[in-house]
């Protein structure tokens, strides 16, 4: 295959408005540019979501894995819905609230064999 070359001759100014040119077309192209306010758009982010369940974001992760919490990967953001957060808030009262269990009495060993 055979390439054609053509050289021409441009100033500075005109090269730099070539380039200028073809990045702005490249930039108008994109079509799904990334959301700046994802409560707009009705998600929290892995740290909002870990601050309003007041868990850090280890915990947050253990919560994903097993199920209590689903997460949504968009592009390369792990995002939560505001539904599902109220749900887990929900469930997460009911399942780690304590029940309190009442001691056995025990009688304290005799210490004195004789008595």
């Amino acid at each position: 295959m055979v390439h054609q070359q053509i050289l021409i001759s441009l100033t500075r100014e005109e090269l730099q408005n070539l380039i200028k040119e073809a990045v702005d077309a490249v930039v108008n192209q994109q079509s799904n540019p990334i959301p700046q306010t994802l409560s707009a758009d009705g998600y929290y982010t892995r740290k909002q979501t870990a601050e309003k369940l007041h868990i850090s974001l280890g915990t947050l992760d253990s919560y994903t894995q097993t199920g209590l919490l689903t997460a949504y990967k968009i592009g390369h953001r792990i995002l939560y819905k505001p539904q599902e957060l109220n749900n887990c808030l929900n469930q997460k009262q009911s399942f780690f609230t304590p029940t309190r269990r009442k001691r056995k009495q025990t009688q304290a060993p005799n210490k004195n064999p004789n008595s």
